[in-house]
């Protein structure tokens, strides 16, 4: 249990609760000079108050606590009282505890420390307690205050602590962090790539390697972003020891301590030596800025703080498929064009930005085009400001990501359904049959899955070629499709092989139906190709529960059936039965 110094509001608190007789009896209590307060005030005090209150026997026996206390044990007052306060202390924490309240029991200080809470009915809690001897030797009270939130608070600053370290010592970036008089704080991995371990001493000063020519400039901008809090991208150059220089762009951000004064700025820097002079050439004129933002191969807009469009470029214009004209006008905004779906999470960016919350965001989302189509984008937006940091517009980048998410969406479908029929794969199939186990297995219904297999399919690859097969292949497929319900799966499953689950049958007949209707179309000519094709097919059915209890013994057990119906002729339906499988 950690010792800390006391908070005043709770010992006042405290102080006024120990004034509370055990018995109301309806007169005044005198609380401060000059003040009556009626006793049963004071009980709504203490029973409603925010904080747990909790008065002790010497051995540490609850004797009583007001409702917030009881709360924070997970139980309510009848369950409390004659039960030990240390039982509700963390294990590693009740020697310090037992400790500190005989220390407060013995004497007439207050006491105050921090421990954790653990009960069977709540999750483990962070406390402060402050405690004083209501009746020195015999009795003490406690003020319990939750700290959980602050606590966690304050692991989840330690875990970004952390993260900002291993992301700044694996990223190719500059990345320093300087005192407010630009002394070393901290220099990256990356620093060492351009300086080697030359003049990166913490506390050394880091205008020292930029160019003589820049760097009253350089320190005139630190000085300003350590004045204004705002950070400025700036661009210098780095002197070598060698007489080399590098071409160094840059930004700094402060960081506040709890008083909200500077106290640090992080600078993040960028070497674009080799960059640089095209960079140079494309800032000389506004011309050329202008034909960079009029080509250039994403979407770019300026927006007003009520979302309408300032500025934008003609691809911006092709992405939504509107003119300039009808895009500039002030009846048009960002916002009409945003799916319904994405307005919500795009909003709460923009309110982070115009909070400074953030700087930038980067989002996927669908834009609803004029002709009503949709078209997904990736945003990135930044928020640009003033010299007082008043927010004037956003500045947004758009990118047409639609053919990828096409792709994407099509990479979903091939690894759940067969390139060829496009009927559901084996890993599909896994899953349905899961899912109707599962529902069959909740509610005592039956299932069946059948297993297909074409007769005499090689002979027709063999003599008509593959493509034949395949379009065989898939006219088997769509024809068995025709046989079932919609909530059934026809899937193949490699080869001529086929499954046909049946989530919801009655009983086996339903599935002996369903199977002979499948075996009926299937030896039904085919003409593919220019050729008249003769095959028919063997099924197997395994039904749920009669022949099986899992997903793999269904699938083993049809499939046994399918190969006892090839024993018996081809061209024929069989029902699973213990002994096909005995004879498998």
């Amino acid at each position: 249990m950690n010792s800390v110094n006391h908070t005043p509001g709770l010992s006042n608190w405290l102080a006024t609760m120990n004034n509370i007789p055990d018995k109301p009896h309806g007169g005044l209590q005198q609380g401060r000079p000059g003040l009556d307060v009626p006793v049963e005030r004071y009980a709504e005090f203490y029973n409603f108050a925010p904080v747990g209150f909790f008065i002790l026997t010497r051995e540490g026996v609850i004797r009583q606590a007001n409702f917030a206390g009881a709360g924070l044990l997970g139980l309510d007052n009848s369950n409390l009282v004659g039960r030990h306060f240390a039982a509700f202390v963390c294990l590693q924490d009740r020697p310090a505890f037992t400790e500190f309240l005989a220390k407060t029991v013995a004497s007439e200080s207050k006491e105050a420390g921090e421990t954790k809470l653990q009960t069977a009915t709540t999750h483990p809690r962070f406390v402060h307690i402050e405690a004083v001897a209501s009746q020195p030797g015999l009795e003490c009270s406690l003020v319990v205050a939750d700290i959980t939130e602050r606590k966690l608070a304050e692991e989840k600053l330690r875990e970004s602590e952390a993260l900002f370290r291993t992301i700044a010592e694996n990223v190719g970036d500059l990345i320093a962090m300087l005192d407010t008089e630009g002394r070393r704080i901290y220099n990256n991995p990356s620093y060492r790539l351009i300086f080697g371990n030359q003049g990166l001493e913490v506390g050394s000063d880091s205008f020292s390697e930029i160019h003589p020519d820049d760097r009253e400039r350089i320190k005139a901008v630190f000085r300003k972003t350590v004045a204004t809090g705002i950070g400025e991208r700036a661009e210098f150059r780095f002197l070598l020891k060698d007489g080399s220089v590098r071409h160094i762009e840059s930004e700094g951000n402060i960081v506040r301590d709890s008083d909200g004064k500077v106290s640090k700025v992080i600078v993040v820097s960028r070497d674009m030596t080799d960059r640089k002079l095209a960079e140079e050439a494309l800032l000389e004129s506004e011309r050329r800025f202008r034909a960079i933002f009029e080509n250039a191969a994403i979407g770019i807009a300026r927006v007003s703080l009520s979302g309408h469009f300032l500025q934008v470029n003609q691809v911006y214009c092709d992405i939504i498929g509107y003119s300039l004209e009808e895009v500039l006008s002030q009846q048009f905004s960002f916002q009409q064009i945003t799916a319904q779906e994405d307005r919500e999470t795009c909003w709460a960016w923009i309110r982070k930005l115009l909070d400074g919350e953030s700087g930038s965001f980067t989002m996927e989302k669908r834009y609803i085009r004029k002709d009503g189509s949709v078209v997904w984008v990736n945003i990135s937006a930044s928020l640009l400001r003033d010299g007082a940091g008043n927010p004037l517009d956003f500045i947004s980048a758009v990118q047409d990501i639609t053919m990828r998410k096409t792709l994407e969406e099509q990479l979903r479908h091939l690894s759940n359904y067969d390139i060829l029929t496009d009927l559901p794969n084996r890993i599909l199939l896994s899953d349905r049959t899961r899912q109707a186990l599962a529902t069959a297995k909740r509610d005592k219904t039956r299932m069946a899955m059948m297993y297909v297999d074409l007769d005499d399919f090689k002979p027709v690859n063999d003599r008509l070629g593959h493509n034949v097969g395949d379009l065989l292949l898939k006219a088997a497929a769509m024809r068995m499709q025709e046989c079932v319900r919609a909530s059934d799966t026809v899937a193949r499953i490699g080869g001529d092989e086929f499954v046909v689950l049946l989530p919801a049958i009655e009983n086996e007949h339903d599935a002996v139906m369903v199977a002979e209707k499948v075996r009926s179309v299937l030896c039904q000519p085919f003409s593919l190709g220019g050729h008249g094709i003769l095959v028919s097919s063997s099924i197997g059915i395994a039904v749920y529960p009669d022949d099986c209890s899992d997903e793999k013994s269904l699938l083993n057990n049809a499939d046994a059936a399918m190969y006892y119906a090839k024993k018996c002729g081809r061209n024929t339906v069989r029902l699973f039965s213990a002994a096909q499988s005995k004879a498998g």
